[in-house]
């Protein structure tokens, strides 16, 4: 179990360290592409493919960040908007759970897919958005469309996913009960029942059982 555990640790590292090379490497590309664009504009001067190695790294690098000058580089660039990275997220996946806002709205001008699900979860960006806590993302991403009623694989929505989080104090955010208010006015006739009521658990039962599970002093 630890082996594996480490496996997939190693892994994950080796490929962030990966993706940062390349981001890297793709950064200064990009810059000199972006002259060179600007020459062509002037003397009439045909471009090359714009496709280059690393680009793909730079835009998630800029999504996940914030950056928008360079999120909007690589799309000049005819990077696709919806290219998905080794765990089915994409670009707008990586600014949702960021809360990256001024990136996410520039992916959804670009026609960004609002609802696509990662492979690893079949999570969407408004499962993202809410979970990790981000009101203002959350309501754009509802402003713009977002589903409310999709579920992941598990077959939870945003609003049970972000009921979920606040009742476990590992992932427990301040803005998950205005993210659930916010969610349910918004859902309407299809808002589901409250999940502490179908688990039976409440946040205080959760501390309680987390007490009594710590090692006892001798």
């Amino acid at each position: 179990m630890f082996l594996a555990m480490f496996t997939v640790i190693l892994s994950y590292c080796t490929q962030v360290c990966l993706d940062a090379d390349n981001a890297r490497a793709a950064h200064h590309y990009l810059n000199t592409r972006n002259q060179q664009m600007k020459i062509a504009v002037t003397t009439g001067l045909k471009q090359q493919s714009d496709n280059f190695p690393g680009r793909f790294s730079l835009f998630l690098h800029a999504t996940r960040s914030g950056d928008v000058r360079t999120a909007q580089l690589c799309l000049r660039s005819e990077q696709n908007v919806d290219e998905v990275d080794h765990l089915g997220r994409t670009a707008l996946h990586w600014a949702a759970l960021s809360g990256s806002d001024e990136v996410l709205s520039l992916l959804l001008r670009n026609g960004a897919s609002i609802d696509q699900q990662d492979t690893l979860d079949g999570l969407s960006a408004l499962h993202y958005a809410a979970f990790y806590g981000h009101i203002k993302t959350t309501r754009l991403l509802v402003a713009a469309g977002a589903s409310l009623t999709i579920t992941d694989n598990r077959k939870m929505n945003p609003l049970q996913l972000t009921e979920m989080a606040s009742l476990k104090l590992a992932s427990v955010q301040p803005t998950h009960q205005m993210i659930i208010k916010y969610l349910r006015g918004a859902m309407k006739d299809d808002v589901t029942p409250p999940l502490e009521h179908i688990a039976g658990l409440t946040v205080l039962r959760l501390v309680e059982r987390q007490v009594n599970n710590l090692p006892q002093a001798k």
